[in-house]
């Protein structure tokens, strides 16, 4: 499944994998993904509309 909706991802994936920079940058679970040091895992996991989705979560 590809996907950009982050509740989507939140809700129903157990394993992802982020592509960036024309190659695999991050791949594991949520927690693994939101891990990451990549400076687009960390703009899209951890802006605005990603804090509106995972508030309340670690």
């Amino acid at each position: 499944m590809i996907s950009h909706d982050l509740h989507t991802l939140s809700d129903l994936c157990t394993q992802l994998a982020v592509l960036a920079d024309r190659r695999l940058v991050a791949a594991g679970t949520l927690e693994e993904i939101r891990a990451s040091r990549h400076p687009f895992v960390r703009r899209y996991f951890h802006g605005k509309r990603a804090q509106r989705t995972f508030k309340g979560e670690a």
